[in-house]
């Protein structure tokens, strides 16, 4: 959750870094995807929003492969398979569904 809310953070305090409608989209559509990913260690806000950019969804790259992901500027092969075995773990609609339990106003 901490990477979500930086990741927030930084949309905030850095006009520009996405389209006015960009974070909307990653809020609504990818709303499992965007909380599972800031569950994943060493995805930080700048490179969430890389890979969002790049399979243009959370939810298509959270299926990636590790040579997929290795193509997003600033993840090699070492961190795209730590990523994926992080990833592995993980289970994004469950994750979002715990998290809404227990905090109802998330993201609304």
């Amino acid at each position: 959750v901490r990477g979500a809310i930086a990741f927030s953070n930084h949309l905030a305090s850095n006009p520009g870094t996405l389209e006015p409608n960009e974070l909307g989209a990653v809020m609504s559509e990818d709303r499992a995807f965007w909380l599972a990913w800031s569950q994943v260690s060493g995805v930080g806000c700048i490179l969430l929003r890389r890979i969002h950019l790049h399979f243009g969804s959370l939810r298509q790259a959270w299926t990636a492969t590790p040579d997929e992901l290795a193509e997003v500027d600033g993840i090699g092969k070492q961190t795209a398979t730590a990523i994926a075995a992080h990833r592995s773990k993980l289970n994004p609609h469950q994750l979002l569904e715990d998290h809404e339990k227990r905090n109802p106003h998330f993201l609304t």
